[in-house]
């Protein structure tokens, strides 16, 4: 478990390692696919009023500062998916979770989780289906500690990670094939192999389910 100043140090460590990555203003022939510390126009104007009051952003994605991208990615993404709770279970859950949302997913990541529990408990142990809400709240906290219960001879949220990665690949390859033949897209070789060697993390655990 962590306390909040842990959670908290975790939270701004994780964020300013993506902001680094993605720092500085990529423009683009197209001005509404320009992005700066990896947001793009229309993430950023939703939080313009926002932004103009804490920071006195005039709208100008050029000039969106790293300390305006912390703000949006810890409340657009970390807040939105309720990481800190995510947290209590897998670093690398949290991490996954995070980079898929800021790639306009949304609540995305978390459905997806509910969407792979329920399937795993179908016709076991005589669990509730969950909703498929994209909320990492209640209901979806209960069931997840009675399947770490229930399979105990396992390591339940690996295979969780897995079957996500599974759905990301999917996720951006689908978004790849809607997009014209000469726009770029998340789905390419570097994207990929890093969640294959993600992927073969998980399966070195040499976890299976035998229930």
């Amino acid at each position: 478990m962590f306390n909040e100043k842990e959670r908290q140090v975790y939270r701004k460590k994780y964020i300013d390692r993506y902001t680094a990555v993605n720092s500085g203003f990529i423009s683009t022939d197209e001005p509404y696919m320009a992005i700066n510390h990896g947001i793009s126009p229309s993430t950023a104007g939703k939080y313009k009023d926002r932004l103009d009051l804490l920071f006195g952003w005039n709208g100008d994605i050029r000039n969106l500062s790293k300390e305006m991208a912390y703000w949006i990615y810890e409340n657009e993404v970390w807040h939105y998916l309720s990481l800190d709770r995510v947290m209590e279970y897998s670093e690398e859950l949290v991490e996954l979770m995070f980079k898929w949302s800021t790639k306009a997913a949304g609540h995305r990541p978390i459905s997806s989780l509910q969407e792979s529990m329920n399937l795993l408990n179908k016709g076991r142990f005589g669990f509730k289906k969950i909703p498929s809400d994209g909320k990492f709240g209640k209901k979806t906290i209960t069931l997840l500690n009675k399947m770490i219960h229930e399979y105990a001879n396992v390591d339940i949220i690996n295979i969780l990670i897995y079957l996500l990665h599974c759905d990301y690949l999917m996720w951006i390859k689908n978004i790849a094939i809607a997009r014209p033949d000469d726009m770029v897209s998340d789905f390419n070789v570097a994207e990929v192999e890093l969640t294959i060697r993600q992927m073969s993390r998980v399966l070195s655990t040499g976890t299976i389910l035998n229930h």
